[in-house]
């Protein structure tokens, strides 16, 4: 996992290409109850004016509609763009009351809007389109699923037990049929919309003791180094400030957060975002909500997470945005199509619609991964008395409280989270995080081991001061006793007048023995000797308690001070990330090794002959494994390339039929075919029953233009307009051949040929990416490439067409719809 930091400061934020004003409104109107909203399809916007019950669609042209709502406020407004395969459409919710927006563009460039309205069970929160004709909308106790043609409520979901919800927090997955919605206070929950109940063991919380404020599935953008079995998944909580991509392992129910993104601005630290997500999850929105500036985050090519973050100056603080990528031409007459990426955003004064410089947004990774030493953390007073401005800096970062090491930690006292991070990385973390152990607790034994040298010292001292004090004390009692004992001798030398001497009175016989050990002595001085005699044995008998005493206090005032040194100094030294520790040293370390080598000893052992046990068997299951995968494959692709031309057939054969049909009735009548009148009736009628493809069959058979056009300009052709132009609803034939017909003999009828041109347009344009589509299948499949040669022969024709039209004789408009099927036809069948 990484943790990432982006702080953005005035100088990182980067002008915009162009800035355009589309309308000036004011948003005095707006509350802390009733906030702006804004919400885009391609190249229509959706957007909450000054009357609290109005919405207003409005196009690139500056062509908009105004169609006023049941619901006195709207709380959410999404649309159905992140939804392949889904018609135009806008979802408001205010209150208990839901608005379904359905805006149709017509030919003169206006727009018109159906709207459905229901009234829902309870208050709604948030909307998002699921399946075909279904949205689900978030309540306070459940979800509602609701039909979008009707609006009625078709069934509810119910939500986790004692879940608040706080924020419109809502997406819908496709593949997985599964919804993301809040659960209890601060956390989200995925729900089968099969089962209606959830997938979970335990309610998720991405955001430790926080309300997550945005959360959606990322389920169109494929990252080729991610497994694929995955569902991805983007959060943001703390005002949009702390963004997580998480990826949900279906099978283990684990969620692995793959990064974490702080943003921030300088000397800024609350700041709020308003976030967007493109179609395509390329690009992630951030505006600000305080200042005139907006982040983006390009997520990566291969990886789920964020690649390159820029920040782009804005014409105000943002009260709502939306992000939208789209085609731009240089000019009229450039051939070179370009993908823009547009950031609308509504100010105080009104609706501005920036574009980023392409060059400035691309580019090399700008991110690097902020990873906190958890050392100090867990040595507080190392961190406060370390050297160092990089040292403080990354102790005092934000992101310390960030460490993987929490994380270990939880799970070591055993507060088990679903959002685990792998064994791999966990272990990796734990190593690096004992070695630095080790190497503080070598530095602290390597100065005790000083100090012990000291004291060692200091008491060798003391010993040889008592031995030298010993040896002088010695000394000099023989000086004294050698001494007394030569006066002795000189004073009891014999002389011939000595007589006998008298016996000694009783008196003296206590330093008798005084006189025998020292000699002939006086009383003065025999007081001295015994006073120096006595207090060399006291000194003798104290001598070793005198030394320990002192030895004690010298320790227990040198000793602690000395550790806290030691202590100290460890602490400002540079501990290398790569540095190893060593606990071999002591004893009980080595037994342990030794009991576990013995161990892995004999578990190799064991596995090694159950490997050879079952070798033979795994290789032969391993093989014909591949072989079946490869079989499996092999009959897929060609599944799949026989469905496809079995549905290009089926489409040709129901046209055929159809011709049959009108064929055989006339046949049978045999009379003059049927009227111009009744053949557009039928082809209305089969339109009406959603039969577009018989009715187009029906139009074509007489191959009358004009037939053709007045049922184009039919109001059930007018209201469906983006449903009959789209890829998905026509075959490849019927395409080709209203192409032909609304070509065919355009210069004889100049009074039809700008209403044929702005439908030839329609439907080209919708055709466009479907038609590339097979020019880079037929590089591939033969099949492919003999239906792409048909396409480029009558495309050919319809170019022919095309510039035998007088252009002299058209408006502008016409000529420009004119110029831009040339140029899209000429670059498809040239291969540009």
């Amino acid at each position: 996992m990484d943790c990432v930091e982006h702080v953005t400061s005035d100088a990182d934020i980067l002008p915009c290409k162009s800035d355009v004003i589309l309308s000036k409104t004011s948003s005095a109107n707006f509350t802390p109850g009733t906030k702006p909203l804004l919400a885009s399809h391609r190249r229509l916007l959706c957007m909450n004016v000054k009357q609290t019950n109005m919405l207003r669609v409005l196009n690139r042209h500056g062509k908009h509609n105004d169609t006023s709502i049941k619901a006195a406020a709207v709380t959410n407004l999404v649309s159905t763009e992140r939804i392949t395969g889904h018609p135009t459409l806008f979802y408001a919710v205010g209150g208990k009351d839901l608005a379904i927006i359905c805006p149709t563009t017509q030919a003169n460039g206006d727009i018109s809007v159906s709207l459905v309205e229901s009234r829902l069970e309870e208050e709604g929160y948030a909307s998002t389109a699921g399946e075909p004709q279904r949205l689900y909308v978030l309540g306070q106790h459940n979800v509602m699923e609701v039909e979008e043609s009707t609006g009625v409520v078709k069934g509810r979901i119910p939500l986790t037990p004692k879940t608040t919800v706080k924020y419109p927090v809502m997406d819908y997955h496709q593949a997985a049929q599964l919804l993301l919605a809040p659960a209890k206070s601060t956390h989200l929950d995925l729900i089968s919309t099969r089962t209606r109940k959830s997938v979970l063991g335990r309610v998720w919380e991405p955001h430790e003791d926080t309300v997550p404020t945005f959360a959606c599935f990322f389920q169109h953008h494929s990252f080729s180094e991610e497994s694929g079995k995955e569902l991805l998944i983007v959060t943001a909580a703390h005002g949009n400030c702390e963004i997580c991509f998480w990826a949900y392992q279906s099978d283990t129910q684990k969620f692995v957060l793959k990064q974490q993104l702080n943003l921030s601005f300088r000397d800024q630290p609350k700041e709020e975002y308003d976030i967007s997500v493109t179609a395509d999850e390329e690009y992630i929105t951030l505006c600000s909500r305080t200042r005139p500036y907006a982040v983006v985050i390009e997520t990566h090519h291969s990886l789920f997470k964020a690649f390159r973050v820029t920040s782009w100056r804005m014409a105000g603080p943002a009260l709502c945005s939306t992000t939208s990528v789209g085609k731009v031409t240089e000019s009229a007459q450039s051939k070179s199509v370009s993908y823009e990426l547009f950031i609308t955003i509504r100010t105080d004064t009104g609706f501005v619609q920036s574009m980023p410089n392409s060059s400035r947004l691309a580019g090399g990774s700008n991110l690097s991964v902020s990873k906190a030493d958890s050392v100090g953390n867990w040595f507080p007073f190392m961190a406060a008395g370390s050297a160092g401005a990089a040292h403080d800096a990354l102790v005092a970062s934000p992101g310390a409280a960030l460490t993987p090491i929490t994380a270990v930690s939880s799970s070591v006292v055993g507060d088990l989270k679903t959002s685990s991070m792998s064994e791999t990385v966990v272990a990796s973390i734990v190593r690096s995080q004992a070695q630095k152990f080790c190497d503080q607790i070598k530095v602290v034994d390597a100065d005790l081991v000083h100090m012990q040298k000291r004291a060692s010292d200091t008491m060798r001292l003391l010993q040889d001061s008592r031995h030298r004090t010993e040896a002088q004390n010695s000394g000099r009692n023989f000086a004294i006793r050698n001494r007394a004992r030569l006066e002795k001798n000189a004073s009891t030398a014999p002389s011939p007048t000595s007589t006998k001497p008298a016996s000694p009175p009783a008196s003296c016989d206590v330093a008798r023995s005084a006189d025998d050990e020292y000699g002939v002595l006086t009383a003065g001085e025999r007081e001295l000797v015994l006073s120096i005699r006595n207090f060399v044995q006291e000194l003798q008998g104290g001598s070793a308690a005198a030394a320990s005493a002192a030895l004690k206090a010298l320790l227990s005032k040198q000793l602690r001070h000395s550790v806290e040194r030691a202590a100290n100094e460890a602490g400002k030294l540079e501990i290398p990330s790569y540095a190893t520790g060593d606990l071999n040293t002591l004893q009980s370390v080595q037994d342990y090794r030794r009991v576990v080598n013995a161990s892995i000893t004999r578990i190799g052992a064991a596995v090694k002959r159950f490997h050879e046990l079952n070798r033979t068997t795994v290789e032969a299951s391993s093989g014909q494994t591949a072989r079946c995968l490869a079989e499996a494959q092999s009959f897929h692709e060609k599944l799949s390339s026989a469905l496809r031309a079995m549905k290009e057939e089926v489409g040709e054969v129901k046209v055929a039929l159809t011709q049959c049909q009108l064929s055989g009735k006339a046949a049978g009548e045999a009379a003059a075919p049927p009227s111009p009148d009744v053949i557009l009736s039928l082809a209305v009628e089969q339109a009406k029953s959603e039969d577009w493809k018989g009715a187009l069959a029906t139009i074509l058979a007489p191959s009358d233009p004009s037939l053709l056009l007045t049922f184009l300009e039919s109001e059930v052709c007018q209201d469906q307009q983006a449903v009959l132009t789209s890829p998905k609803t026509l075959t490849l034939p019927l395409f080709l051949s209203i192409c032909l017909q609304l070509t065919f003999e355009m210069p004889l009828q100049a009074g039809a040929v700008p209403l044929r041109l702005q439908h030839l347009s329609d439907f080209y344009v919708e055709w466009d990416d479907a038609l590339r589509t097979i020019r880079v299948q037929a590089q591939k499949d033969p099949q492919q490439a003999s239906i792409f040669s048909l396409v480029k022969r009558e495309l050919s024709t319809v170019l022919e067409a095309l510039e035998t039209v007088p252009r002299e004789q058209l408006d502008r408009k016409s000529r420009n719809k004119e110029r831009l099927v040339h140029k899209l036809i000429s670059q498809l069948i040239t291969d540009e």
